[in-house]
Formats: structure tokens, C-alpha cells, sequence
């Protein structure tokens, strides 16, 4: 069973994206923030996934990718991040910071649980060609509203 660090420092949502990739067959562990979430990831295969959301307290999730991206690598852990910024300029961060997936609250639940699926479905060479794409997709995105 896979399992997946969810990381929001909104308890209704973890509760919510538990419960609903609980019913998909996933394992579910909970961070409250990015600080929390780094001490609990001590291995690059601890976690299949981990979902995270971007703008919270203390260590947002911009800076929690990045940690994750130094202490394991471009093949650390799948990262999905999970938030309100939608706009180009931050997907290209996102994506170049290293994320492997990207969903906008408030979410499709069913596209929630599909990205999971994908992103955890996706090979190493997979990953990289993936974020290359976003990133000329999101540059491309940033250039028609500029």
C-alpha cells in the first residue's frame, strides 16, 4: 500500500485528503507544517508521496521542496504540491524547485487522487520529462498574460 506524508497546516483539509486517499488504498501520515514534515522524512523512500501545501507558517512549502530537493535529490521524494497559487510565475517555481505534480485548492478530489496516482505511477525518467513540459507549458502560459 502506498503511502503518503499529507502536509497542511489546515486541519480540515489533512483530514479531508486522509480520508479520501484512505478509500483509495493509501496510507496516510500527517504534518502539520514543513518543519514537521522534514523531521518526519528520513529516507527518500519513506513515503511514496508527499502532498504539500505551499503557504503556511513558519516553513512554507516552497522552502520545505527545497530542503527535500537538497537532502535527497531530484529523485528524492514525489512532491505534489497543493495550493491557491495558480498563477505561471508560481508554477515555474514550483516545477523548478522540483515538484513532480501540482494541484489548485480548492481541489477536484477525484483529480487529486488521479494526480497522486500518476505521480506515484511515474518513472525516473518520467519525472524529469514531466517537469521540463510544466515548465515550458507554465513559461508559455506566462507570456500570453504578460
Amino acid at each position: 500500500m502506498p503511502r503518503i506524508l499529507v502536509v497542511d497546516d489546515q486541519p480540515d483539509i489533512r483530514e479531508l485528503l486522509k480520508t479520501i486517499l484512505e478509500l483509495r488504498d493509501f496510507e496516510v501520515e500527517q504534518a502539520v507544517g514543513g518543519i514537521e514534515a522534514l523531521q518526519r522524512i528520513h529516507d527518500p523512500d519513506e513515503f511514496d508521496l508527499i502532498l504539500l501545501d505551499v503557504q503556511m507558517p513558519q516553513m512554507d512549502g516552497w522552502d520545505a521542496l527545497s530542503t527535500i530537493r537538497d537532502r535527497f535529490g531530484e529523485l528524492g521524494p514525489r512532491v505534489v504540491l497543493c495550493t491557491v497559487k495558480g498563477h505561471p510565475r508560481d508554477l515555474i517555481h514550483g516545477w523548478m524547485l522540483g515538484c513532480d505534480g501540482y494541484v489548485w485548492k480548492p481541489f477536484d478530489l477525484n483529480a487529486l487522487v488521479q494526480e497522486v496516482g500518476a505521480v506515484i505511477g511515474r518513472s525516473s525518467v518520467d519525472r524529469g520529462r514531466t517537469r521540463r513540459n510544466a515548465i515550458a507549458e507554465a513559461e508559455t502560459m506566462l507570456r500570453a498574460v504578460t
